[in-house]
């Protein structure tokens, strides 16, 4: 994705799309999604940090959706068959581009705290990812060991 512009992403056929986010579309995301963009941090949660860790799938999905949806009607392509070029990882692709889009729309005074709050969340959820896997990496072998142990036992106690 080196040739693309931050807001930008490709879909699974290798087709270019670009997150653009002008007033009307800051309008939706706040009456539809209750997004406001120039407030990175609510009360309840952060938006950044909800469609980062993209812990809310069908909310995601909508968001980027409508993010998407100008230019999806002009190039003619339906709805089924603009959700079936996305899967996971392009998903992850079309949020940080929706972030880095918000970036672009927010007045320039705001731009560059905003660009570091992006890469701090961004950096923390990859190093987050990274514990996680390294965790599961070395505790793989124990559970293993348990789990056959358990299914030793289980077994034994069928044959009994």
């Amino acid at each position: 994705m080196s040739n693309l512009q931050p807001h930008q992403f490709k879909d699974l056929t290798g087709e270019v799309w670009t997150i653009s986010i002008d007033v009307g579309l800051y309008l939706e995301l706040s009456s539809k999604h209750g997004i406001n963009l120039s407030e990175v941090f609510g009360e309840e949660s952060s938006w950044l940090q909800d469609l980062a860790g993209q812990e809310n799938a069908l909310k995601l999905i909508e968001v980027l959706t409508l993010c998407t949806d100008r230019e999806r009607e002009s190039r003619g392509l339906s709805l089924e068959d603009f959700h079936a070029r996305l899967d996971g990882d392009v998903l992850g692709h079309m949020a940080r581009c929706f972030a880095e889009a918000a970036v672009v729309f927010l007045p320039a005074h705001k731009r560059k705290a905003m660009k570091t709050i992006i890469k701090a969340v961004y950096t923390g959820m990859e190093s987050a990812g990274e514990k996680v896997a390294k965790r599961a990496e070395e505790e793989m072998p124990k559970i293993l060991g348990e789990l056959s142990e358990e299914m030793d036992q289980k077994i034994d106690d069928l044959l009994g």
